[in-house]
């Protein structure tokens, strides 16, 4: 986790603190029942009732309608908010396929996974200055929504027990994206 000092935290508080002083945000009504928020521009966020990370099926139909998000205007899209948060939904949809390996992202890291909704997870470790990957003893196994997936899917696993990413560069790249749109 990178060092953030305390005149950093005070200047971004400074800001945070003038900004809210002059055009206070809009409450988000029912907090008591959102349990996911995700920025989804400078002037809204997008909040749901469960985390995307959970299944939970309402109609197996639409995959979509697994984790339904309300968007909420926390300020006034016309006034000028004096910064920006960029739109993390810029990252295009991908079309998952059963059996197929994709990045998954975790918030602070990502994982390989294999699978469409749930999920079978690769362990990332390194050994002499090269990232290899390994199916862990026990299954690591997680059920995702459509949503967390960034990459893939990943065409070049090389290996047998041992695994090497050729596109690992591409992931880390467009995870670092990930992150800084955040």
């Amino acid at each position: 986790m990178p060092f953030v000092s305390s005149s950093e935290i005070e200047h971004v508080r400074t800001k945070l603190e003038a900004l809210w002083a002059t055009k206070e945000p809009r409450r988000i009504p029912s907090t008591h029942e959102v349990h996911f928020v995700k920025d989804a521009s400078a002037t809204r966020l997008d909040v749901a009732v469960v985390s995307p990370f959970l299944l939970v099926m309402k109609s197996s139909a639409n995959p979509d309608d697994i984790v339904p998000l309300r968007s909420v205007q926390i300020f006034d899209p016309k006034a000028s908010t004096g910064y920006t948060v960029p739109c993390s939904s810029n990252i295009s949809t991908i079309n998952v396929e059963t059996g197929k390996y994709f990045a998954v992202d975790y918030i602070s890291r990502f994982y390989i996974g294999r699978g469409f909704r749930h999920m079978k997870f690769l362990h990332q470790y390194s050994r002499n200055g090269k990232v290899w990957f390994q199916w862990p003893r026990a299954a690591d196994c997680d059920d995702v929504h459509h949503s967390a997936i960034f990459f893939g899917p990943v065409t070049t696993l090389e290996g047998v027990d041992e695994f090497s990413i050729a596109q690992l560069s591409d992931i880390n790249a467009v995870f670092a994206e990930l992150k800084h749109q955040k």
